[in-house]
Order: C-alpha cells, then sequence, then structure tokens
C-alpha cells in the first residue's frame, strides 16, 4: 500500500507595482528627482536590482524602505547634447 502523497501549497508569486509619471519634462542642465513606489503584491522583499533604461542620464537612486514597500527616486539630469524631439522612453523594472 503506497503512502498518500502530500504536496505543499504553491504560492503565486506576483510581478512587482512600479508607479511612475506618464510624462516627465526636465530642462537642459537641470535636475529632477522624481519618486518611484514599488511595492509587491505578496509582501516580498524586493531583492533584485532596480533598474532603470532608455536614456544615459537617468539613474535610480537606493530606496527608503518599509518590508514589501520601497520609494526609489529616478533622476533626471539631461546634459545639452541630450535634447531632442521625440521623447525618451525609460523601462524601469524591479
Amino acid at each position: 500500500r503506497m503512502p498518500p502523497v502530500i504536496l505543499p501549497d504553491v504560492k503565486s508569486n506576483r510581478a512587482p507595482t512600479i508607479v511612475g509619471p506618464d510624462k516627465v519634462e526636465v530642462e537642459e542642465g537641470k535636475v529632477a528627482n522624481i519618486v518611484i513606489p514599488i511595492t509587491d503584491p505578496d509582501n516580498d522583499d524586493i531583492k533584485q536590482p532596480v533598474l532603470v533604461e532608455g536614456a544615459r542620464f537617468a539613474k535610480i537612486i537606493a530606496p527608503t524602505q518599509t518590508a514589501a514597500s520601497r520609494a526609489y527616486i529616478l533622476q533626471l539630469s539631461p546634459g545639452l547634447s541630450d535634447a531632442r524631439k521625440d521623447p525618451y522612453l525609460l523601462t524601469i523594472t524591479a
């Protein structure tokens, strides 16, 4: 006779939620710091690095944190050579 098979509960892992503005305008030579809240719907710690792509003048600054919610800073500091007519599309991943 076979013993019963007990399977552990499978925990779903939903992706973090990243909230940012739809549009930001920054003048050449100026710096804009935008708060980007990132939360985990499963209340897991956000351990992977947060990255920004799409413009060399954009960077992520270390978060302030409370458990599974962190407020990162997206810093934009375009120089004179960064001006253009078409908008930049920035992608933030966590």
